[in-house]
């Protein structure tokens, strides 16, 4: 929602009243350009409506006071005093019509003294000038007092009227159960922190219906995490700002809360002294995931160090999806293999979403396609598609558990934290490393690029503000977004000795499990190699 020019939002949520000061009048309040005074509230209707009144005041105000402008101080123009100390001989007219004439020395002396006294008589001036302004001002403090009450009444009007507005009240429970409902494709994991984090603020807020969130009982259960339970501020942002703002986004969507500001918006915020150091994986969760280097992904993804502690093909291409995707490890693990097709514009494309049965995401910003990195086709990527379609399989991992209770990537996810932590990668102490960390490697690189900001969040399954689902195929095609991708990450690895390697090991790994799966029907373009 637009905020009014007269009206400042601050990082609380609270809004100022901003009267800018005429340029004419800027010289009694010494050069200040403008007035700004709390409104004391965070609603957008209230706001308005106690600005109007104070806008009327400020110009009367302003009225009065330029009445009283008749008498300007000499120091008001400068522009006619001339500067040269030394110069005794000129001609010198007062703003009050007065002419001055110094022929030399003493009548200059004369001009300095009368200047001066002048000068005293101006203060004066002012100085009674300002007292009448102070009176006006206090004057107008008593008509100020009238204009709150007034405003008081306004507010009221304007919360009965959002308590008749059209949305169906919902009790807590009901909402969340239909909450639980509306977040089917979100994965199990999320699903139950979503719902947990919704239920202890209601449980602290102590309300009935969830029309009954406002922005001070927010406030109060932030507090009750910071002082009782001892969150840091990155878990408090996750769970006000994220997770209960999505529930309230959700709720006014579905009708059941009044549509306009969210109460969760605009409460905490990680000071950019607190952000330093390792960089965040940028999810909008509390992962906090360090980065790789460049160099520890190109010693990870080294023939030499898979061939030496034995990794499996099914392991090594989850790592080069990861490194050269940035996806995360539950997208990856659930892909089926109808999830790689040949768009309409040639590109092959990864498509992450819920087509097939028992695939979930983390949010709805979450669905994407996105290219495959030309690299990976250049290994072979596209042959392991043929091999396993060959096998009459469905899922490109076919170990994966969809239904394991930390995602479809929790078996890449504990043999890739297994084999990393052999490698004995230096300087990792006090450093949250992971399968997660390829991905905010990704991000973290390519953010330090010209990849664009907007393109990059898509890319990886961030929400961009303004930019739903359907404006995002075709805003960001596969195609557009290849472009920027083979431009600006190609991280440096050995993909000769890689081939090598996954050669070594044949087209396909014993396959010793495979879950009863229904897919979609394959697209018609089957993958083909070069």
């Amino acid at each position: 929602m637009r905020v009014p020019h007269y009206l400042v939002r601050r990082e609380t949520g609270g809004y100022q009243f901003r009267k800018r000061i005429p340029q004419n009048l800027r010289v009694i309040f010494g050069g200040r350009k403008d007035f700004r005074h709390s409104l004391r509230t965070h609603c957008m209707d209230t706001a308005k409506a106690k600005a109007t009144v104070l806008s009327l005041r400020y110009d009367a105000f302003f009225s009065s006071l330029a009445l009283n402008m008749a008498n300007p101080s000499i120091h008001d123009f400068p522009h006619l005093v001339k500067p040269d100390a030394e110069r005794k001989n000129y001609e010198l007219q007062l703003p009050d019509g007065t002419r001055i004439v110094a022929k030399d020395a003493e009548d200059h002396a004369r001009v300095m003294e009368l200047m001066k006294a002048k000068s005293a008589h101006d203060i004066e001036l002012e100085a009674l000038r300002l007292t009448k302004a102070e009176a006006e001002a206090k004057a107008n403090a008593a008509n100020l007092a009238v204009a709150k009450a007034e405003a008081v009444e306004i507010a009221k009007a304007i919360d009965e009227k959002r308590a008749t507005a059209h949305f169906q009240r919902l009790k807590v429970a009901e909402a969340s159960r239909l909450y639980e409902v509306s977040m089917e494709a979100v994965n199990e994991k999320d699903r139950k922190q979503h719902l947990k984090i919704f239920a202890d603020f209601a449980e602290h807020a102590k309300i009935e219906y969830i029309d009954g969130i406002s922005r001070p009982l927010v406030n109060a259960w932030i507090t009750h995490l910071r002082d009782k339970v001892g969150n840091n501020n990155k878990t408090i942002k996750n769970k006000v700002e994220y997770r209960l703002k999505q529930f309230i986004e959700w709720a006014m969507g579905a009708g059941y809360y009044p549509k306009g500001d969210n109460p969760a918006v605009g409460h905490t915020a990680i000071s950019k002294r607190k952000n330093k150091g390792p960089v965040a994986s940028d999810d909008g969760g509390d992962d906090g995931f360090s980065p790789f280097t460049l160099a520890e992904v190109a010693r990870i993804v080294a023939p030499e160090n898979l061939r030496q502690f034995k990794q499996s093909q099914d392991t090594i291409w989850a790592m080069l999806l990861g490194a050269f995707t940035g996806a995360r490890v539950s997208e990856i693990g659930q892909l089926y293999l109808n999830d790689i097709y040949q768009d309409k514009d040639g590109v092959w494309t990864i498509r992450i979403d819920t087509k097939n049965t028992g695939q979930s995401l983390k949010t709805y910003s979450s669905q994407r396609h996105i290219p495959i990195h030309p690299t990976l086709i250049e290994m072979g990527f596209l042959e392991r598609v043929n091999a396993l379609q060959a096998k009459k399989q469905l899922l490109l991992f076919p170990a994966s558990n969809l239904k394991a209770q930390n995602g479809a990537g929790a078996v890449i996810s504990t043999r890739f934290g297994r084999y990393w932590k052999k490698l004995e990668l230096p300087n990792t102490k006090g450093r949250k490393l992971g399968f997660h960390s390829l991905r905010t490697t990704f991000i973290h690189e390519v953010g330090q690029t010209d990849f664009g900001n907007d393109r990059r969040k898509r890319f990886v399954g961030h929400e961009v503000a303004g930019v739903d689902f359907e404006s995002y195929l075709k805003v960001f095609r596969p195609s557009v977004l290849l472009k920027d991708l083979k431009r600006f990450w190609n991280p440096q690895i050995d993909t000769g000795g890689i081939v090598d390697l996954l050669t070594e090991l044949g087209p396909l790994e014993p396959i010793k499990r495979q879950e009863r799966l229904r897919a979609k029907p394959t697209p018609k373009t089957k993958p083909q190699s070069g």
